[in-house]
């Protein structure tokens, strides 16, 4: 585990398999050369910033809790050098407003 410490507010760690999003995470890097998923904790409402960003080979699934959304969707698929900003803006809904 390695952190990413850029400002006071920005908290990031490279995971390098499956995980799951803490209280404390703002942005999570994902580098693995295989498949895995990032768990999102469940939806409150509080427009929590999260970036999630792919720099492995590997295929990356953000994955909602059950049974809450990502813009309608269970979960959403990064490829290699993609990044997703999401917030979760409503008890049991995240919204993706950025993607690059």
């Amino acid at each position: 585990l390695f952190e990413l410490t850029q400002s006071p507010d920005v908290i990031g760690r490279v995971v390098h398999g499956t995980t799951s999003v803490t209280s404390d995470d703002t942005h999570i890097v994902c580098d693995s050369a295989v498949a895995m998923d990032v768990d999102l904790p469940p939806a409150s409402g509080s427009w929590r910033p999260l970036t999630i960003s792919s720099v492995g080979l590997g295929a990356v699934s953000v994955v909602a809790a059950v049974p809450e959304l990502i813009n309608g969707n269970a979960s959403i698929a990064l490829a290699q050098y993609e990044t997703a900003q999401i917030r979760d803006y409503a008890a049991g809904a995240w919204a993706v407003i950025g993607r690059s």
